[in-house]
């Protein structure tokens, strides 16, 4: 029986581990953009970074968005919009 049990919570471990992967916060985000968190906090107030979820109190950005956002040369928060709209019939790159 514990076994199945063991199983089971590194079963749940690894959907965590996936769930966590695929959601930034802004650490997260200021390290794949290689600058502060604080500079990310400013650059989402400008406008300059795709929306990010709100979730409760928590700030996350979809991983795919953000690789999808810098493919597309970075652009303000309305242009990326603007671009994901015409492309997906929706803003923010979300299908």
């Amino acid at each position: 029986m514990a076994t199945a049990l063991e199983e089971l919570i590194a079963e749940l471990r690894g959907v965590a581990e996936r769930s966590r992967a695929s959601l930034l916060d802004a650490d997260d985000f200021a390290i794949e953009l290689r600058c502060s968190t604080r500079e990310i906090r400013r650059m989402d107030q400008a406008g300059l970074v795709p929306r990010p979820l709100r979730l409760g109190s928590k700030v996350r950005w979809r991983r795919d968005e953000v690789e999808n956002w810098l493919r597309a040369g970075a652009p303000a928060r309305p242009e990326w919009e603007t671009l994901t709209a015409q492309k997906y019939g929706r803003p923010g790159g979300r299908p």
